[in-house]
């Protein structure tokens, strides 16, 4: 979420319910271990499952991305994705 703009204070962790929140122009919920994230009350398909690394939460950073219109552009030849 850093990486998009936004600010450690934007987000918030509920360790009750494994779930963290991002509080930008969308409110944006991903669960530990879901497949789906709620973007302002809906629910959004996503490629792979949040989860926990390292004590980290680790969600697909495009799936984010597109949740907060950020433009994401993929380079197959190099594996390389670029955030504008």
């Amino acid at each position: 979420a850093a990486a998009l703009g936004v600010k450690g204070d934007q987000v918030v962790w509920d360790q009750e319910n494994k779930t963290a929140t991002i509080l930008a122009d969308k409110t944006i919920q991903v669960k530990i271990g879901s497949k789906m994230m709620i973007v302002d009350g809906v629910s959004v398909p996503m490629d792979a499952a949040a989860e926990i690394q390292d004590i980290r939460t680790c969600i697909p950073v495009a799936e984010i991305a597109r949740a907060l219109n950020v433009p994401v552009e993929w380079d197959p030849a190099t594996k390389t994705a670029t955030f504008n």
